[in-house]
């Protein structure tokens, strides 16, 4: 009985301790984005003014990072062990956790 709840209590502090800040939540989800832009992994729509925000990312997918990301609404919300991620932007809207030093959006597939 020890022996659990030994390890109980180091998961907790390894939870506790890997869980990343909201800055490091910014820097994961501006890494995320950089990464599915270059991959071309954006989903299309029929909007003429998405398709010319993505052709310019084409371009210059540091910038459109930027941009993006300043367009995304982005609540961060400590829940001890892990951090609660909302984000909110482009008509849609995800809510994802990190934890141990990674984010966890699972309706999202950029964010894997």
């Amino acid at each position: 009985m020890f022996r659990l709840i030994l390890i109980l209590a180091l998961a907790a502090g390894a939870l506790y301790l890997g869980k990343p800040s909201a800055a490091d939540v910014d820097a994961l989800i501006a890494e995320k984005l950089h990464a599915a832009i270059l991959a071309d992994d954006v989903e299309r729509r029929d909007d003429p003014a998405a398709m010319l925000l993505l052709e310019l990312c084409r371009a210059d997918a540091g910038a459109c990072t930027n941009l993006v990301q300043s367009l995304i609404r982005t609540q961060y919300r400590d829940r001890t062990l892990f951090a609660q991620v909302d984000l909110e932007g482009f008509g849609r809207e995800a809510t994802c956790y990190a934890a141990l030093t990674k984010l966890y959006c699972p309706e999202t597939p950029w964010a894997r």
